[in-house]
């Protein structure tokens, strides 16, 4: 049986992770127009832009999963590699928790980060 998931928001913070993050190898094809909400198998998740996001304990944050809302939070003012990579890092946490997917934090941020990057190489071909 599966353990209770918790609803702690999870995110993408400057923090997450203590090695550099590369960016992924693309070809430099634009990537499209900002999302105002993704989809998993339940539905549509609404992404909101927030100027100063910051996690629950004040951190600052790049983007939020806060799955008692069922909504995403990406901060404003990123490249737009960055912004499609946060989104997608968030997405990945939304697909995980609405599966009952429960995971250690480092884990889980690991297997985020490694997903977004693919799937935003994949977008720029």
């Amino acid at each position: 049986m599966r353990q209770h998931r918790d609803s702690k928001p999870r995110g993408l913070t400057r923090t997450s992770n203590p090695r550099k993050k590369k960016s992924p190898k693309t070809t430099g094809t634009e990537l499209p127009s900002l999302p105002t909400s993704v989809h998993n198998a339940i539905g549509p998740i609404p992404v909101e832009y927030v100027g100063d996001l910051r996690t629950s304990g004040d951190e600052k944050a790049m983007g939020l999963w806060l799955p008692e809302e069922r909504r995403i939070q990406i901060r404003t003012g990123l490249p737009s590699v960055l912004t499609w990579l946060t989104i997608k890092h968030e997405w990945i946490h939304a697909v995980l928790w609405h599966a009952g997917v429960k995971l250690p934090e480092e884990t889980e941020e690991r297997i985020c980060d490694t997903l977004a990057a693919a799937l935003v190489a994949e977008m720029r071909g």
